[in-house]
């Protein structure tokens, strides 16, 4: 298929794909047996619109903008290579480039200066706390 799954024919089969998929670690039974295929990248800062500016108002305390040198204050200018105008426009850019786990380079303006930081995205269900299943 197009999304490169093969189909399946029943709900046993079904089932069975999903436990095999679960128990092989390629990806959680939760999301095997959602249908998801991959989650959008995160990347740990919370960004707001300000006036046409995408300014960073926090980040994720060992979150991967935060392993970045992304800092609250910084201003959002580009998005590997492409310039962005506000929240919309920087999420539709960040997930274009893959699935969780793509590496997003960004350029930033702080103190007057332009940087270029490279932050490896996450999957944000793998760093939230999952209950305990006995």
């Amino acid at each position: 298929s197009a999304l490169g799954m093969q189909p399946f024919g029943t709900l046993q089969d079904l089932a069975q794909r999903t436990a095999a998929d679960a128990s092989s670690g390629r990806m959680p039974l939760w999301r095997a047996a959602s249908g998801l295929i991959a989650a959008h990248p995160w990347l740990g800062m919370y960004a707001q619109d300000d006036d046409g500016h995408l300014v960073v108002g926090g980040v994720a305390q060992g979150g991967p903008a935060d392993k970045a040198g992304v800092k609250p204050g910084d201003m959002v200018i580009g998005v590997a290579g492409d310039r962005v105008k506000g929240l919309a426009a920087f999420l539709r850019k960040v997930w274009s480039l893959g699935a969780a786990g793509v590496e997003v380079p960004l350029m930033l303006a702080r103190d007057g200066d332009v940087l270029r930081v490279k932050v490896r995205s996450a999957d944000r269900n793998d760093l939230l706390w999952k209950p305990r299943m006995h």
